[in-house]
């Protein structure tokens, strides 16, 4: 292999694991933002919940 192929081949690593790297924080991000929403429904039905 030639020196440019090496390097070639090092920097399509490294994009690739960085592009790992965005997927898995945007997972993060979208799973906090799902129990914020349900933290906020559950708060909100023990306030408004009516006795029968």
């Amino acid at each position: 292999m030639k020196s440019i192929d090496l390097v070639a081949f090092a920097a399509l690593l490294l994009f690739g694991l960085l592009f790992a790297q965005l997927g898995v924080r945007a997972l993060e991000t979208e799973q906090k933002g799902q129990d914020q929403v349900i933290t906020s429904h559950i708060d909100y039905l023990a306030h408004n919940q009516t006795k029968d």
